[in-house]
């Protein structure tokens, strides 16, 4: 071989040497960019609301797992949720009967109040002018009054005409007519003392919007005065289980404020129409409130014995259940690998580890059954900066 042979051999060799040196470099950076990609895929990220992206390997570190809805038969419980509120017929809203000034206030927010206390003095001109009108008519009652005695005794005494005695009898009717005409028009504003604002009934100052100085208006009430000794917790029963419900069933309350509290009642209300928006029905339970826990606003639920409807409906683990921003929510898989979606769905009854699913999620539908809480997580961490979920 020649010297110049020797040379292109070795030119040869040393550019397929470099070929290799530079294909194993860009294959350790490539394998790099990956283990790069998959920690940012381990940060979980999403392309849309509520949808959670991760990688393989964080999905087997979650201990995430994926099931099917399906029907099973629950133990007879009926799950409904329910608020605490004030009893209408215990309840007044107390306002003015004509626009007025408030002179003054008497009680304050939280007070015990009485039937028949004062609550506020009001002023207007209305008010004035009916006490006026019933303070003129009696003394002109009175006058009439007077002048009829006295036609009377001139009468008797043989000295005064008949006629005048007639006339002093009419007089005196026309007064008290004219009287009973004011008084009639005061009753309207509360009576001659109309301008005193009164409790109707006996209980608790719960709303107060009186101020003095202010000018009151019939169309807002000056206070609410509730009596909170008897509340009604009421919750709504879904169309499909409206059959399912009546009064005098068996049920127990729980309230989100005292997790480890239940108060025991029954159905004394079911009504008797749909609500045509939310295809339910309203239930009622009427509650002692001798502690003064169960305060009207107070979210919770009603858990109803019911009799077995002899339909299995679907139904989810409790662990696949999830609040999110206010709605309930369960995690299905999305159409790309390692991804899921929030889907909001409307729950029932509960029992024994598993909840109803009324609607939004279908009989053999893919949902996450272990793992809901870690994907919630991510998404209120990506909400608040801390991941790529959004």
């Amino acid at each position: 071989m020649t010297l110049h042979s020797r040379s292109i051999v070795l030119a040869v060799a040393l550019a397929v040497g470099g070929c290799r040196q530079g294909a194993h470099t860009e294959e350790r950076n490539h394998g790099a960019d990956k283990e790069k990609e998959a920690a940012h895929q381990d940060e979980k990220g999403a392309h849309e609301k509520g949808e959670v992206h991760l990688s393989a390997a964080a999905v087997e570190r979650s201990r995430i797992r994926v099931g099917e809805a399906k029907r099973q038969a629950l133990a007879g419980v009926l799950h409904v949720p329910a608020e605490v509120r004030l009893d209408p017929d215990r309840t007044a809203h107390v306002t003015p009967i004509v626009q007025s000034q408030i002179a003054e206030v008497k009680v304050k927010l939280g007070d015990q109040v009485k039937k028949g206390q004062p609550l506020a003095v009001l002023k207007s001109v209305e008010l004035g002018e009916a006490s006026a009108s019933i303070r003129s008519a009696r003394a002109s009652v009175s006058v009439a009054e007077d002048n009829m005695a006295r036609q009377r005794q001139l009468l008797d005494a043989g000295v005064g005409a008949q006629k005048s005695h007639v006339e002093a009898e009419g007089e005196l009717r026309k007064a008290k007519a004219a009287l009973s005409a004011a008084q009639a028009r005061a009753s309207i504003y509360g009576g001659a003392g109309g301008g005193v604002v009164k409790s109707p009934l006996a209980g608790t100052v719960i709303e107060r919007h009186a101020t003095a100085g202010e000018v009151a208006s019939p169309e807002r009430p000056l206070f609410v005065v509730g009596d909170v000794s008897r509340v009604w917790i009421v919750g709504r029963v879904y169309e499909k289980d409206v059959g399912l419900v009546r009064a005098g069933l068996p049920a127990t309350v729980r309230l989100q404020a005292y997790p480890t509290r239940s108060w025991t009642a029954e159905v004394d209300f079911v009504s008797a129409v749909l609500d045509e928006a939310t295809r339910s029905a309203e239930v009622r339970i009427t509650l002692a409130n001798e502690e003064g826990l169960l305060k009207p606003g107070l979210f919770g639920s009603i858990l109803l014995g019911t009799p077995d409807a002899g339909v299995s409906p679907v139904v989810a683990p409790e662990s696949a259940v999830q609040e999110l921003e206010g709605k309930t929510v369960v995690f299905v898989p999305s159409d790309e690998p390692n991804a899921f979606v929030a889907k909001p769905v409307v729950i029932g009854a509960r029992a024994d580890g598993w909840v109803e699913i009324v609607s939004g999620l279908a009989e053999g539908q893919k949902l996450v059954v272990e793992g809901a809480f870690t994907l919630k997580s991510a998404v209120l961490a990506g909400e608040l900066g801390e991941g790529h979920a959004h």
